[in-house]
């Protein structure tokens, strides 16, 4: 996986936590996802992508599409989800295939 920053936005009562990446592509988009991060048996971190990729002209747009798309997804915290602005890479954002 390419190294990214994760913002943590909620914490589960397993302990897994909801993160968020946001990357700038470098083409003047910003593009966020969604991912469930939990710690493994041997102290790994494990990612599961639970969004598509979010993308907007302004980091602001993008993180504000994320924060709605984590709203929806666990409708049950959203007082507890964490408000942008969260960290941004400015590294290689590499498209995956669909």
């Amino acid at each position: 996986m390419a190294r990214m920053n994760l913002d943590p936005l909620l914490t589960f009562p397993d302990g897994s936590q909801l993160v968020v990446s946001t990357q700038h592509t470098g083409e003047g988009v910003f593009v966020c996802e969604l991912f469930v991060s939990r710690t493994t048996y041997n102290s790994q971190s494990e990612l599961d992508s639970v969004s598509a990729h979010m993308q907007g002209p302004s980091t602001r747009e993008a993180q504000d599409f994320a924060y709605r798309s984590a709203q929806r997804l666990y409708p049950d915290t959203t007082d507890t989800i964490k408000k942008p602005p969260y960290l941004i890479w400015s590294g290689p954002f590499r498209k995956t295939a669909p």
